[in-house]
């Protein structure tokens, strides 16, 4: 797959391969979880919280136990599964570098218009899932 690097100028999209289905988890409040089991995520929150390295979109883990240290001291975690066709990110960003967040916004806009559904970070850890309607379950999981 291509790959964008931050000091290019034009960044390669990578043709579309096929659709899977990919359980990733997600950690925060079991308030909020018990909000997002009964009514979805909130898209109007993408943004104001930890999930802005690599721009707006709902952040995800591969590891159940990563997103166990954003829920509020509790062994409970959300189970998604989501429709994935990931764009693998290969170069590391800053949220709070301007310049970086413009070549994202830039680099989502185009990955879209091409069926990609979500970034991979670089180091293979978050999955920033572009839209909720790519969602295709949630269930709260307890770990051990």
């Amino acid at each position: 797959m291509l790959a964008f690097s931050a000091d290019e100028k034009q960044e390669p999209v990578a043709k579309v391969l096929e659709m899977k289905i990919r359980e990733v988890y997600h950690g925060s409040s079991l308030s909020n979880m018990d909000n997002i089991i009964n009514f979805g995520f909130d898209t109007s929150k993408i943004g104001s919280g930890w999930g802005t390295t690599y721009g707006d979109g709902i952040y995800f883990s591969f590891d159940s136990n990563v997103a166990k240290a954003y829920a509020d001291n509790s062994n409970v975690v959300l189970e998604v599964k989501i429709k994935y066709n990931p764009y693998l990110l290969q170069a590391n960003y800053s949220p709070t570098n301007k310049k970086h967040q413009k070549q994202l916004e830039k680099l989502r806009n185009r990955v879209v218009q091409e069926g990609y559904t979500c970034f991979v970070s670089s180091n293979g850890e978050e999955v920033v899932l572009f839209d909720a309607k790519n969602i295709i379950s949630i269930k709260m999981i307890r770990l051990h």
